[in-house]
């Protein structure tokens, strides 16, 4: 009987040896939160990148500046000076000031070398894509100009964006030819492209289009 109970006590401590060898050690976050009385929520904020925000406007000029200032000249331009639309503070952005706290819209997008105030100067990167500048629907003003950083064509996509009226891109690195699309684009006056044209670019109705 002895020899019995002897060996069930034996057979349960091996269980109990082997249940806590299985149990994973408390990660590093883990310790600190409980340490902090956080719990796992804080675990979770830690671990997990940075939410895109709901705010579209935000989210389509942090996707110009991806594209357009590699060399990251627009220091301002970070997803938490921009929260709470404080992207209309930034250098070179305007929004319009009829409307309530919240409800503003980008109108402007003024990145020139020569802008008395507000010049910006070295972008390199290439012209944002329609699918960034649609994520502003009040943009009518976009100018990106004194910049030999910046290369590339002009995109034939941003014919579809009909409520731009005024664009400069003079004194950049641009090449191609003028998209034939732009003629749809009504509304839009194309300033300051004489030097583009030096380079080639053309198109038999960009004179409709000069202011």
């Amino acid at each position: 009987m002895a020899a019995r109970l002897c060996i069930l006590f034996l057979w349960v401590l091996l269980l109990a040896s082997n249940a806590a060898g299985s149990q994973e050690a408390p990660s590093e976050c883990s310790a600190r939160s409980d340490a902090a009385g956080n719990g796992a929520a804080a675990c979770s904020a830690e671990q997990q990148p940075e939410a895109a925000s709901a705010d579209s406007q935000l989210e389509g000029l942090l996707q110009i500046k991806a594209v357009l200032d590699l060399d990251d000249v627009l220091t301002q331009w970070t997803r938490q000076t921009g929260r709470d639309q404080g992207y209309c503070r930034w250098r070179g952005v305007s929004c319009s000031t009829d409307a309530a706290p919240g409800t503003q819209q980008v109108q402007a997008i003024r990145l020139s070398s020569s802008t008395s105030g507000t010049a910006v100067l070295g972008l390199k990167g290439r012209l944002p894509p329609a699918s960034s500048l649609k994520m502003l629907p009040g943009l009518m003003a976009l100018h990106i100009s004194g910049q030999p950083g910046v290369t590339g064509p002009l995109p034939d996509s941003w014919a579809h964006l009909l409520q731009l009226e005024d664009v400069r891109l003079h004194d950049n690195s641009l090449e191609g030819e003028l998209p034939d699309s732009w003629a749809a684009l009504k509304s839009l006056q194309v300033r300051g492209l004489a030097a583009a044209l030096e380079q080639g670019m053309g198109g038999e109705w960009l004179g409709s289009m000069h202011g």
